[in-house]
């Protein structure tokens, strides 16, 4: 092995000039093989024509097989597959469950974080709501003409 990679190393162009003669012939043997089956599909029109339909009546057959199968599995399997809808609802359930447990311990262990953090968020609610009917208020002095014309 090593004796034939040395000698390809000091013929180097005499074997890229065998390797591109190879690949040159093998695609020309397959651009023949191409042509030949182009040349006799069309002297058997009718026959290619036949072969053609049948691959494709064959292919939507499977097609239909595969869905009629799927169907049938699933009519087959009704209760399993029933069983395996209930096992997914009760376990996001059991999920959910578990996130607001969390939460609320995590509440209870943060007892006083919790409780700042909802005073923080009732005031600001109550900032937001003040900083409104300030701005109405103000909007309504600046347009006092347009303001009494809907009153």
């Amino acid at each position: 092995m090593l004796a034939g990679a040395l000698n390809r190393m000091r013929n180097l162009k005499q074997s890229q000039a065998w390797e591109k003669w190879q690949w040159e012939d093998a695609e020309l043997r397959r651009q023949q093989l191409m042509l030949a089956g182009a040349v006799i599909r069309m002297q058997n029109v009718k026959l290619s024509q036949a072969w053609e339909k049948w691959q494709h009546e064959h292919a939507e057959l499977r097609r239909q097989q595969f869905i009629l199968a799927g169907a049938l599995n699933r009519m087959q399997n009704v209760k399993v597959s029933q069983a395996w809808e209930t096992w997914q609802w009760e376990y996001a359930g059991l999920l959910r469950q578990r996130a607001m447990l969390n939460g609320a311990l995590n509440r209870m262990r943060n007892l006083k974080l919790s409780q700042a953090w909802e005073k923080w968020q009732h005031e600001h609610a109550e900032l937001r709501h003040r900083q409104f009917m300030l701005a109405g208020a103000l909007n309504r002095m600046q347009n006092l003409k347009l303001s009494q014309a809907w009153e």
